[in-house]
């Protein structure tokens, strides 16, 4: 075997990994011989052949590194590990040379470009433990301290933020090493995966996620399940592309989990409402199951998207109308209609919500869930005595019912408009794709300090009532310069960053709508047109009016098609869907009325029938 000969003083982990990579392609005699007659520069003769694969790159690099030459032993470890990104021995020797050429610099009191070969060590082999130590040595005699945790991780933020991710990587890992906290550990994990190391940043991901994290930092610990779904999100699509069903689906299903688990801890935050609502959606376009249809409709939910809530119910609703889970669902739809802030959702609703809840009461007089939703309800449309009534029925089943004597003290003293303004947040049921729900996919969303019903309890959630949007001029001028410009993500990223703040700031609803418009996001542009037409921005009525014919469109075809074939229960529960996406359109309301008569669906014709006086009434 040809090994090769290890200069005095050179240490004996770089002369172990130096050996075992030559051992892998040693030259042949005839090969040396033609070398020694190849001058290396400055007089130094090279024995290796000219390398034309990694593999004699890296063998190039040992031979460089044994005669001293570390700049250029690195560069020829870099060809051969960027030849072969996988190969365990190429890493070391790589990150042995960096090492070497660190150490180097440190005797010679070059510490700035010392710490920059030890931290590239660190970033090649994080276990290369002589790099750690010389990073150290290198800031002390700087008159740094090394292990003050504080400066570490201000180091490794400021790489960060220079988009230096590799150092931002090494410094964070540092951090974990003096601190081995959830916080560290996710920023760790943020920078490698900024990097360009997904599978190292997934996995330290994971790592943050099994630590302790403190009530301080529950927003970072949302963040930390965002960018572990994120990229369990973008790995899902990749063996999507790849033809693997079967990895696809349960990638699809434990991002799903970690969105579910982030907006848990958080409702309010919207990215992960929005990777929960398309992680379902995906779900439910592979296999529509009951279970997939429960957490779609559970999504759209939490985004206060009642249309389309209340569409994916029903679809559940006729795969197993006796499920419990549904039945939870169905009180969760109905309490966060009525703790929805007054301008978001329509009176009409509220009222639509409280007579749902009503006949339920009456097969169950007893539960006092029902009865805060129908007080709730009650109050919002201007009936504070049935309110009272019900609180009053609740309170002599459940004497200290907080939520029903919290309601009674808010009509009693606060009048209709404190009533409004205590808000809970809905409880979601729902569950991850192929899962049941309350499964390992976590359960119901339920925002801080809320019970079912959306109690109020933890100061206000998603459905407390927000201050009034303050005007911003200049950022509405910003986004209509980014539409008319065409940059529509960008103006739909602008908007939300005005919703964020001011949830209640209808234009910014109405700009965000227009840009999804743009986009031919019909569905989404619709939602964000009827929030603003609840919050009284006009322009948005007519908008939302569009867009709801533009969707009922291929509905009213389907329907009529049916109608034709004599088909009309499949024509109803078409105008149905219908109605759900444009539910003040009476003449729509008259369809089903008159396809549901023919069909001998007297009661049913007759509550279309009403629906549609109601909604021209409305006009």
């Amino acid at each position: 075997m040809n090994l090769p000969i290890t200069k005095p003083g050179l240490p004996i982990a770089l002369a172990i990994s130096l050996t075992v990579g030559l051992t892998l392609s040693a030259p042949t005699a005839a090969a040396a011989a033609k070398a020694r007659h190849r001058g290396g520069g400055g007089g130094v003769y090279l024995t290796t052949p000219n390398p034309t694969n990694p593999l004699e790159h890296n063998n190039r690099g040992v031979e460089l590194g044994q005669k001293g030459l570390w700049p250029q032993a690195i560069e020829e470890a870099k060809i051969a590990l960027e030849g072969d990104p996988d190969n365990d021995i190429f890493k070391k020797n790589l990150s042995g040379a960096q090492l070497q050429y660190g150490s180097s610099l440190a005797a010679r009191k070059n510490y700035p470009e010392a710490i920059k070969q030890f931290r590239d060590a660190l970033f090649t082999d994080p276990e290369n433990g002589p790099a750690e130590n010389g990073l150290n040595r290198c800031l002390t005699a700087l008159g740094k301290s090394p292990g003050d945790l504080s400066y570490r991780l201000s180091l490794g933020a400021g790489a960060e933020g220079q988009g230096l991710y590799s150092i931002a990587a090494v410094e964070y890992r540092v951090c974990t090493h003096i601190q081995d906290s959830g916080v560290n550990n996710y920023k760790l994990g943020r920078a490698l995966l900024k990097a360009g190391k997904p599978v190292e940043g997934y996995d330290t991901l994971r790592t943050a996620l099994r630590k302790d994290w403190s009530k301080d930092e529950q927003d970072q610990l949302v963040e930390c399940h965002l960018l572990l779904a994120d990229t369990l999100l973008n790995f899902a699509y990749i063996t999507k592309k790849q033809g693997n069903t079967a990895i696809f689906i349960k990638r699809l299903n434990n991002a799903m989990i970690e969105y579910k688990r982030a907006a848990t801890i958080n409702p309010s935050n919207m990215a992960a409402v929005h990777g929960l609502t398309e992680t379902t959606r995906e779900a439910v376009t592979l296999q529509p199951s009951f279970a997939n249809l429960l957490a779609l409709g559970s999504a759209y939910l939490l985004q206060f998207d009642f249309d389309r809530a209340k569409i994916n119910f029903e679809k559940a609703w006729r795969l197993n109308p006796s499920s419990p889970d549904l039945a939870r669902a169905r009180l969760a739809f109905h309490g966060a209609v009525v703790d929805t802030p007054t301008g978001v959702v329509n009176p009409m609703r509220v009222a639509e919500s409280v007579q749902k809840v009503e006949d339920l009461l009456a097969k169950n007089p007893n539960d006092t869930d029902l009865l805060y939703i129908v007080a709730k309800g009650k109050s919002r449309i201007g009936d504070t005595a049935g309110a009272l009534d019900a609180c009053e029925r609740g309170l002599k089943i459940k004497k200290y019912d907080e939520r029903l004597n919290r309601l009674m003290q808010q009509l009693r003293g606060g009048g209709d408009g404190a009533v409004a303004a205590a808000g809970g947040g809905p409880v979601v049921p729902g569950a991850g794709p192929g899962a049941a729900p309350g499964s390992t996919g976590g359960g119901g969303v339920t925002p801080p300090g809320g019970t079912p019903g959306g109690a109020p309890g933890g100061g206000p959630g998603p459905g407390a009532a927000q201050p009034a949007a303050a005007k911003n001029a200049a950022a509405y001028s910003n986004i209509e310069g980014l539409i008319k410009s065409n940059q529509y993500d960008a103006a739909a990223t602008a908007a939300d960053a005005i919703l964020a703040a001011t949830p209640a700031d209808g234009q910014a609803w109405n700009l965000k709508g227009i840009c999804l418009e743009k986009k031919g996001d019909l569905d989404e542009a619709a939602v964000c047109y009827r929030q603003a037409s609840g919050l009284k921005i006009k322009e948005a009525d007519d908008s939302l009016k569009r867009i709801n014919d533009m969707r009922i469109k291929p509905l009213m075809e389907q329907a009529e098609a049916l109608i034709v074939k004599n088909d009309l229960p499949g024509a109803a529960e078409i105008l149905n869907q219908a109605t759900s996406m444009s539910p003040r359109d009476a003449a729509l309301w008259r369809k089903l009325g008159e396809v549901l008569k023919k069909n001998g669906d007297e009661k049913g014709a007759e509550r279309a029938l009403r629906k549609a006086d109601e909604a021209a009434k409305a006009k």
